[in-house]
């Protein structure tokens, strides 16, 4: 019988990764996304499979009766929590789509989030249970989409464990458009929406944001792009992720042919050590130690309005003295990181 315990072969060796997943459920496999720098869908399927609601519930009920279990499901979830019981209404066989949500949600898509809601409602009411949280990422087009306000509310007030992840990876609308993920216009709105019921409750939530840097497509200045609308917010990564190409991946394709394989359009790609560092130390400008190679990359670009004390300059003074003047267009800095009563916000690398 499934025990849920790592292989015996380990002995009382501590397994890091068994400590975060073991109090977890695995809800369903697959993504329809097809991410461009995402693997996911090649090992796992396109097609999302969801468990039955029973299948869960009663393995939760036998979590419930081991010695370590103290009430809290650490996770309900996949790829993508929230891709749980949607599914295409037509089947997929012979679908020209290569993504069933990019450019846009297709109408096929069966997004309602009843299956989903009343699966945690159930897992919230067993016997033995004090908290059911969700800490796999989910797709926040999705979460707005079918009726998505009721999901949302529902999600603040039961489900979040103080850190909800969603991976915007980037603002840019050609970057996002080579990443084959949903334009920022949408990130904005679910940040929003989420904020509007945060503020009705009385926990203090923190978003996590993952973002990218050197994705094929994304240039010096579409870092900068970014790294200007970090610190306008006020959201202050510590750690993200610089691509590298995944086997089979549409983003490895581009990366290594510099075209994208569908349209034979050529698509500029940082490859060289050089220009991979100066993107990431955009994006981690805030942070001391990318100070100088950000100062750099920034006079490389023609950008050195950016370096200096202003609100809108990215950088502080280095030994050249370039002048940084405040922004007219954005005036006194606005903060999200208040909005979001978040202390400190942070994004992990995946």
């Amino acid at each position: 019988p499934f025990t849920r315990r790592p292989h015996h072969s380990y002995g009382k060796l501590r397994i890091p990764a068994y400590d975060m997943i073991k109090h977890s459920i695995t809800s369903h496999r697959g993504c329809y996304s097809a991410c461009s720098f995402c693997a996911i869908g090649i090992h796992q399927g396109r097609q999302v499979v969801s468990r039955s609601s029973e299948s869960i519930l009663n393995e939760i009920s036998r979590l419930t009766s081991e010695p370590e279990f103290q009430g809290t499901i650490s996770d309900i979830g996949g790829p993508t929590a929230n891709m749980y019981g949607t599914t295409c209404q037509k089947g997929y066989s012979g679908c020209a789509r290569k993504s069933c949500v990019f450019p846009n949600i297709c109408n096929n898509l069966n997004v309602d989030h009843g299956p989903l809601l009343s699966l945690m409602r159930s897992a919230r009411q067993l016997k033995g249970v004090k908290h059911v949280f969700i800490t796999s990422g989910i797709r926040f087009d999705l979460a707005l989409a079918g009726g998505g306000d009721k999901y949302i509310k529902e999600l603040v007030e039961h489900h979040v464990s103080g850190l909800l992840k969603i991976a915007p990876e980037h603002i840019s609308k050609r970057v996002l458009e080579v990443m084959r993920k949903p334009d920022s216009g949408v990130y904005r709105d679910f940040v929003r929406a989420f904020l509007t019921h945060v503020r009705n409750t009385k926990h203090k939530y923190a978003i996590v944001e993952y973002f990218m840097s050197g994705h094929p497509g994304c240039t010096n200045a579409d870092m900068i792009e970014l790294a200007s609308y970090l610190n306008q917010t006020g959201i202050k990564p510590e750690q993200v992720q610089d691509f590298y190409p995944a086997p089979l991946t549409v983003a490895t394709s581009i990366f290594y042919t510099g075209m994208d394989p569908f349209t034979g359009e050529d698509i500029y790609t940082a490859r060289t050590d050089r220009e991979k560092s100066n993107q990431r130390a955009i994006l981690l400008s805030h942070m001391p130690e990318f100070h100088r190679k950000a100062r750099e990359a920034l006079r490389a670009e023609g950008r050195s309005d950016l370096i200096g004390n202003a609100p809108n300059c990215l950088v502080p003074y280095g030994e050249q003295k370039e002048y940084c003047k405040p922004s007219r267009s954005t005036g006194q800095k606005t903060s999200l990181r208040n909005q979001r009563f978040i202390s400190k916000s942070h994004t992990n690398g995946r």
